[in-house]
């Protein structure tokens, strides 16, 4: 197929509707709270109707699940759990030493294993540092249960964390500086600082999901930790504290009414991503070498390439999801590792495994992936037999210094790791596009409604309350989500054939179309962007309505003065993450060399 056929199989839109903010976007959500036609113009505009002509009663797909490679075996049992382990520190330690990057990133995991063994630090003095860093900035998120400091965001923070328990993450600091001193830390993650997305639960916090009506409420704090969460303080991690992040999952920005704009580690002018925002942007200021995340439409990848850092959002299923609050958007979210480098994402990865599958896949469950296949592939020091595929017209649908960047690291895998580029086509793009978008503010719709939370809509931000009203609209006319599984079931069978068809090993685009955006200067309670919040997406959410594992990586700087990161994405064929970080810190040894950030 030539450039001119592949053009045309290219349909992706950005999506075009004013910007609204203060009064204008207060009028708007007061029309379309009250009326009904208002909203139906919107929903036609932003391509939804489109779902009603593909809608059929057969060959339907709910939830994007791939036929696993091998199945799981029962449950693992303790002494199978410390093997892994085992393996997972042996892997790691001779992974560490061969990363000649670690000096261009902030402090990795690394890095505090070799204070910790040199006792030139502990892990109770790093997070006490940490924790008089972030109270000097920002008080509030230690008064999370009380409030005192109410809910006005301080503009010299980068507003990373929305609560900390201060008392907790110092009496676990306190635990394993006593492992350390005895010489039985219980992983290479022990002592290792963690922020976890607020979306989960996690024990003696408030869940919240970015709500400021559910953080404002009298929610009970919750008693038991989400599963991903435990098993990370089974391997020592200490839990800082919960990071910011956009009402309910449902921005790309950083923007929380309730809590104020996440701003962006390498230049706070500029917002961070969301909507994974307080995560990305702690690992990017070298608060913590890893964070937790969850990724609905790119919220784990798009802060990631904001703020210069490492996002991997896993198979659909791959990693335990669940004891999150509300449950939010099942048929798309993925719970994954944010870093300060490949290496971090993947322990961080391989740790979360422990936590099982998520239990809502059918049988059979993945088998386990072992650490030592990605020893084995980083081993090899080449990407020579892998082949890349490149949907060109899509790839090339970004600003000039990102096409230009991203094009010239494809060049360099090409001619200096000898990897083969297929020239590919992705038809039907923006089909997959509204239909994501279908389903995700639909999910999360029912989500708050199953959850009594709809009622408290005057407590949210405008912006979130628009999204709420079109999402109820869709809700409402089941059809709509019909077609999207339509789409979904057919999207689907266009990436198995084009994985199995072309032989490939991924499909790299960039992480997102547009450089960060600055920070809004008058911005309080919301506002409505849908031409920005799409071309922030334009690549992201595929990999979550297809269910394929996706991750992103730095590769660059845009230009003077403001020096914005640069992240090129890569997609694999399901359960194939091994080989997506493979790749990534193939890319990621050669990438241009950046400044170090660290915390105390």
């Amino acid at each position: 197929m030539d450039a001119d056929d592949m053009q045309d199989q290219y349909s992706l839109k950005t999506l075009q509707a004013p910007v609204l903010s203060g009064w204008q976007l207060r009028w708007f959500v007061r029309l379309v709270e009250t009326f009904e036609l208002p909203l139906r113009f919107v929903v036609r505009r932003s391509g939804f109707n489109r779902l009603l002509e593909l809608q059929r009663d057969s060959d339907l797909v709910q939830i994007p699940v791939h036929d696993v490679l091998a199945a799981q075996q029962g449950n693992m049992t303790d002494q199978q759990r410390a093997d892994f382990v085992k393996e997972m520190d042996a892997v790691f330690s001779e992974l560490f030493e061969m990363d000649s990057a670690r000096s261009r990133t902030s402090r990795s995991v690394w890095d505090y294993v070799q204070m910790y063994r040199a006792a030139s630090s502990t892990p109770l003095q790093v997070v006490a540092d940490l924790l008089d860093l972030v109270k000097a900035q920002d008080p509030r998120p230690f008064d999370y249960v009380e409030h005192k400091h109410g809910a006005t965001p301080c503009s010299t923070a980068l507003n990373c964390f929305s609560q900390i328990d201060e008392e907790q993450a110092l009496d676990a600091a306190r635990q394993s500086t006593e492992r350390w001193q005895s010489g039985h830390p219980i992983s290479l993650l022990d002592g290792v600082p963690v922020a976890i997305k607020e979306c989960f639960k996690v024990r003696n916090y408030r869940t919240t999901c970015g709500l400021g009506s559910v953080r404002n409420s009298s929610r009970s704090l919750e008693q038991d930790d989400a599963p991903l969460v435990a098993v990370l303080r089974d391997l020592g991690c200490v839990v800082v504290g919960l990071t910011t992040m956009d009402e309910n999952g449902l921005g790309v920005r950083g923007f929380n009414a309730s809590w104020g704009q996440v701003r962006n580690s390498v230049n706070p002018q500029f917002v961070s991503g969301g909507s994974s925002a307080g995560s990305g942007a702690c690992v990017g200021a070298g608060m913590c070498p890893i964070a937790v995340g969850v990724d609905g439409g790119g919220s784990i990848r798009i802060p990631a390439g904001f703020n210069g850092i490492v996002g991997v959002k896993p198979t659909y299923g791959r990693v335990n999801g669940t004891g999150c609050f509300p449950p939010g958007a099942k048929a798309t979210s993925h719970s994954g590792p944010m870093a300060s480098c490949v290496l971090d994402a993947a322990l961080e990865f391989y740790a979360m495994l422990l936590a099982g599958p998520d239990p809502g896949l059918p049988d059979p469950h993945p088998q386990l992936p072992r650490p030592k296949e990605l020893l084995d592939l980083v081993k090899t020091g080449s990407i020579k037999s892998l082949k890349l595929g490149v949907f060109w017209p899509w790839f090339n649908d970004c600003a000039p210094q990102i096409r230009d960047a991203c094009a010239a690291f494809v060049e360099k895998m090409q001619q200096d790791g000898g990897a083969t580029v297929i020239p590919i086509t992705i038809p039907n793009l923006e089909d997959m596009r509204v239909a994501h978008s279908c389903q995700i503010i639909t999910e999360h719709a029912s989500s708050l409604v199953d959850h009594g939370l709809e009622s408290l809509r005057d407590e949210m931000g405008l912006d979130f309350r628009a999204k709420l009203q079109a999402a109820m609209y869709l809700r409402q006319n089941p059809q709509f989500v019909r077609g999207s599984y339509a789409i979904r079931a057919d999207a689907m069978a266009l990436f198995r054939k084009l994985f199995e068809d072309e032989h490939l090993d991924a499909i790299v685009t960039p992480t997102t179309a547009i450089l960060p955006p600055r920070v809004p200067s008058n911005v309080v309670t919301g506002e409505l962007n849908g031409q920005l919040d799409s071309l922030i997406m334009r690549y992201a959410f595929v990999g979550n309505f297809v269910g394929l594992p996706a991750g992103t990586v730095n590769i660059g700087l845009g230009p003077a003065p403001d020096c914005l990161p640069i992240g090129m994405q890569f997609m694999c064929a399901p359960w194939a993450e091994a080989k997506l970080l493979h790749l990534m810190f193939w890319c990621e040894q050669r990438a241009p060399q950046r400044a170090r950030a660290e915390a105390p």
